[in-house]
């Protein structure tokens, strides 16, 4: 079963292999902007055949309990013809961890227009209690202020810095590491 969200003005859906079109169209448009903050893409990365795989594995990998990806769209596109964003929770850890990875991203044209910051407000809280997490961690580079400014809006705290975390356009480069923690409760028991 997919799920969606809806804010003021966004909505928030996984999505089927049917909708690899509007993904790839999504992806292309925004090519070289996303790429500044990215892992290079394989050749085939942008292939229908290739994101029709990835969106059924992407719903495996939600009945598995380990990933989710929301694509971001306007509440009026009821369509869901043009995707504007999206956002994902990777790397579940259960038992006494409880915790996952977010990574996030947004069309180029509707950059700086609260688009993330929205869509962040309204999935963070929803994937923290529906997978009953601790925490919530995000990893940005250095030089990305403004997706650092969003983070830290949002409450998460800077932990720290992972050194050559992830190879970035054939580069591995440093992170900081941010963290949302759920606030402790006296009467919760780890």
């Amino acid at each position: 079963m997919l799920f969606e969200l809806e804010s003021q003005r966004l909505g928030l859906t996984q999505l089927s292999s049917e909708y690899a079109e509007q993904v790839q169209e999504y992806l292309v448009r925004n090519r070289y902007f996303f790429q500044r903050y990215m892992p290079r893409w394989p050749q085939a990365f942008c292939q229908i055949e290739e994101i029709q795989k990835r969106l059924n594995e992407e719903k495996w990998l939600y009945q598995q309990r380990r990933f989710i990806r929301y694509y971001i769209f306007h509440r009026s596109d009821s369509q869901k013809h043009r995707i504007i964003g999206d956002i994902s929770y990777s790397h579940f850890i259960y038992g006494a961890m409880r915790s996952c990875f977010l990574g996030y991203k947004v069309d180029q044209q509707f950059n700086n227009l609260g688009v993330a910051t929205e869509a962040l407000k309204l999935s963070n809280p929803h994937i923290m209690q529906r997978f009953d997490l601790q925490r919530i961690e995000a990893h940005i580079m250095p030089q990305n202020k403004g997706s650092r400014r969003l983070i830290e809006k949002l409450g998460f705290d800077l932990e720290g810095t992972a050194k050559q975390f992830i190879c970035i356009n054939g580069k591995w480069e440093d992170h900081c590491r941010y963290a949302f923690v759920k606030g402790l409760n006296e009467e919760e028991f780890c």
